[in-house]
């Protein structure tokens, strides 16, 4: 069996042989270059990406959240270009997430699990199950009143209004099932 060493020659050779630059033989594709092996995705982000990405978010510094992660710059960078999470002009990053984010919601009298794209769709969720958890604890209907004729829109398209009916939200509470555990995963 060949060392590594005896093997990386050959990679060069023959990758270069068949038409591809020397970075990418390599295995370090320039910017533009298309990648010999396409990186792989398993539908959802793993913990050490979201970690990364929760970071940036609060930071907006690319080294510091995959440093902080123990991802390296390379693949948060790469990440992020790939996801359209954030854009780069110049030396300034911004925020552009577009990710598909599975959440737990309550809709027109019952609990559904939805797929929406962004944070900013996938925040208004989560402070409304956090505003029902609230009002199931102190039956303040003030706590469901900025939700009131809010509509959250799917990833295929479907209208979604967020529940604020006190006895349909107290109904549910007490109809026992799952309970009202967050669901929440980023999807690829």
């Amino acid at each position: 069996m060949a060392s590594k060493r005896e093997s990386y020659p050959h990679r060069i050779k023959r990758l270069t042989a068949k038409g591809y630059s020397l970075a990418q033989a390599r295995g370090h594709a320039r910017p533009g270059e298309a990648a010999v092996r396409p990186p792989r995705s398993t539908g959802v982000l793993d913990d050490k990406l979201i970690k990364a990405l929760r970071t940036f978010r609060a930071h907006n510094n690319v080294s510091a959240a995959a440093r902080e992660a123990h991802v390296s710059r390379e693949r948060f960078r790469t990440f992020l270009d790939a996801e359209e999470v954030a854009s780069r002009h110049g030396r300034a990053w911004t925020i552009t997430d577009n990710l598909v984010r599975e959440l737990d919601m309550i809709s027109q009298g019952r609990r559904q699990v939805v797929r929406v794209r962004g944070f900013d769709a996938a925040s208004t969720i989560e402070k409304h199950n956090a505003a029902v958890r609230a009002f199931l604890r102190t039956r303040d209907i003030g706590l469901l009143t900025p939700f009131d004729g809010v509509v959250m829109t799917d990833t295929a398209g479907r209208k979604h209004p967020l529940e604020t009916r006190p006895n349909v939200l107290l109904r549910l509470a007490s109809s026992g099932g799952d309970g009202f555990e967050a669901v929440y995963r980023i999807i690829i």
